[in-house]
């Protein structure tokens, strides 16, 4: 398996990326956009080593990663481990509650905003296969969007998340996870560093 090399991102290309693939999205992708200061952080990515700067600061590139995605379910693994305070919020954003209310993943770690599909992992729910599933519903190759918070949500018993809630999960974002490089890599960014 190739390793993968930690690039730092240039922060002007990263939030015109941002704007881009969240505009116009779920309410999730609006409260990143309206809630979140990423002065108060840095822009990095794991790709293949060896790429120009100019290909990894284009986030439409293709062919800069190598199995990103077990890589990145593995680190997010690590990190949920490591701070029972944090949770992770995928947002599955082609999918419709009366479509997934059934569904396996749904039944897991499922939570809705109106029709729109989230998955939250928090405390023991944050298992690698619950990652791995939760990675693999969010990936529509244009977008994926997740949310590593420190706020303390309560699931309710509807499973409902109110805009106020993710609001909250936007405010208290530790890292930023965002699909780019044609599905291939993401770019995350990370508060305080």
């Amino acid at each position: 398996m190739e390793v993968l090399f930690k690039y730092s991102l240039n922060n002007n290309a990263a939030l015109k990326y941002i704007d881009w693939n969240l505009a116009n999205g779920n309410a999730l992708c609006n409260c990143v956009l309206n809630n979140v200061c990423f002065e108060n952080g840095s822009f990095f990515t794991y790709l293949k080593e060896g790429l120009t700067e100019e290909k990894v600061n284009n986030f439409f590139s293709i062919h800069v990663g190598v199995n990103t995605k077990e890589m990145i379910g593995k680190w997010l693994h690590e990190v949920g481990a490591k701070d029972n305070s944090l949770i992770l919020i995928f947002d599955e954003d082609d999918a419709r509650v009366e479509e997934s209310i059934k569904e396996e993943l749904f039944c897991r770690v499922g939570a809705y905003h109106g029709d729109e599909v989230f998955y939250l992992l928090e405390n023991n729910s944050k298992s690698l296969k619950n990652i791995r599933d939760c990675l693999q519903a969010s990936d529509i190759i244009w977008h994926s969007l997740c949310i590593v918070s420190k706020y303390s949500y309560k699931k309710n018993e509807s499973r409902s998340i109110s805009k106020e809630e993710l609001e909250d999960i936007a405010k208290n974002a530790e890292m930023i996870l965002l699909l780019a490089y044609d599905a291939e890599g993401y770019i995350i960014w990370q508060k305080g560093v």
